[in-house]
């Protein structure tokens, strides 16, 4: 599959192996983000007490897109914070959204694909992509102690859900609605 397809394409079916090289590429760009922002690191490290898994930590609770997402914003400003020696000109905070949205494309593109070799519709994405985003949002919004551990709760369970569905789980073998199987 050619990279322009496998990164845009909302079309077909995609294996784990090729889903993985994806989410393996965002956490690697995680890792280095986390590291090179200094408040994001001082935060995740005043919980964190394992060096390097900061970044795993923070996929858990927000999920994959809002991770994505994330990682794109953080290394981005970390990078033009450090060129330009200050706050981040209006220039590049659009380009980190032109960027952001970019990679929220290609995160759908990848799970969309991910899911038809599941033989599930793409809209199951917004469940798993959303749900974990605004159960966490509502656990951060709550007054009561009890409420926010049951909204995040909730986020990590449909968060485990989507990682069991799209990561581990074998795709469908044959054809089925959405095309051929991609192992061949």
């Amino acid at each position: 599959m050619r990279a322009i397809r496998f990164l845009f394409d909302f079309d077909g079916r995609l294996a784990r192996g090729r889903f993985w090289l994806l989410g393996l590429g965002i956490y690697v760009f995680a890792t280095l983000a986390v590291a090179k922002d200094p408040v994001l690191r001082s935060a995740a490290q005043a919980f964190i007490v394992v060096p390097g898994v900061e970044a795993l930590v923070i996929y858990l609770l927000l999920g994959m897109m809002s991770f994505a997402a994330m990682v794109l914003a953080v290394g981005i400003n970390a990078a033009l914070v450090d060129a330009a020696g200050g706050p981040t000109p209006l220039p590049a905070l659009a380009l980190a959204l032109v960027l952001g949205v970019a990679l929220a494309w290609i995160v759908t593109a990848v799970g969309v694909k991910r899911l038809h070799d599941r033989d599930k519709r793409g809209l199951w994405l917004v469940l798993f992509y959303l749900a974990p985003l605004l159960f966490g949002m509502a656990g951060v919004a709550t007054t009561s102690t009890t409420a926010s551990w049951l909204f995040v709760a909730a986020a990590l369970v449909v968060h485990a859900w989507s990682f069991v569905e799209l990561g581990l789980r074998r795709g469908t073998r044959g054809a089925n609605h959405f095309g051929p199987d991609p192992r061949g």
